[in-house]
């Protein structure tokens, strides 16, 4: 899931409960910073992994490529992704 936004977060929460693993990666520090606290963004932050999403926050880098995205966190970890529309 790109972004931590609302939308993002409802996303990621309805597929963790369908046990689909699922990453966020968004360049903010903490979910929905942009519209909430701190403590608030850290607690949506930690109640998502809980249920077993990854964030990868204060993250930039995308690069589009055939067939989908790949963004390449810190570490040289790739994550790859494809979007399908039927």
């Amino acid at each position: 899931m790109i972004g931590a936004s609302f939308i993002g977060l409802e996303v990621a929460a309805a597929l963790g409960v369908r046990e689909i693993e699922v990453h966020v990666v968004a360049p903010e520090r903490r979910p929905l910073e942009r519209v909430l606290e701190r403590e608030f963004g850290d607690f949506v932050r930690a109640i998502h992994e809980q249920h077993g999403v990854v964030c990868h926050l204060e993250e930039r880098r995308g690069r589009s490529r055939r067939g989908g995205i790949s963004y390449f966190l810190r570490g040289a970890t790739a994550i790859s992704f494809v979007i399908r529309l039927r």
